[in-house]
């Protein structure tokens, strides 16, 4: 009867703890989705908004576009070509151009909800 008894307490916490990991991974996920925003919220903000939400999520300025160009002017690279880099395309020729390109593109798609 001891055994028995055992048996169903174990069952039941396994059975709690199988139920309380789904819970978690959907409310991960939940979390995950409400941080999401659009395209249109993304062109709404400031060029420094923008770039420091994309910081936030992992963008990554290459060390020759960071010697060439100002962190101001980055953000504003970032803001008027928004369009074209969120593509991975850039109107530039250079090859760190492309890389920052891929990495805005990479970004956008980690933050934004279609």
């Amino acid at each position: 009867m001891k055994k028995g008894m055992r048996l169903l307490l174990i069952s039941l916490c396994l059975c709690g703890l199988l139920m309380g990991g789904c819970a978690v991974r959907e409310q991960s996920k939940a979390t995950e989705e409400d941080s999401k925003v659009t395209k249109e919220e993304l062109k709404d903000l400031s060029a420094d908004e923008l770039f420091d939400l994309f910081i936030d999520n992992g963008l990554i300025i290459n060390e020759r576009l960071a010697e060439c160009w100002s962190e101001e002017e980055i953000k504003e690279m970032l803001k008027s070509d928004f369009d074209l880099l969120v593509q991975g395309i850039t109107a530039y020729g250079d090859l760190m151009y492309f890389e920052f390109a891929d990495s805005v593109k990479e970004t956008y798609e980690k933050i934004v909800t279609e």
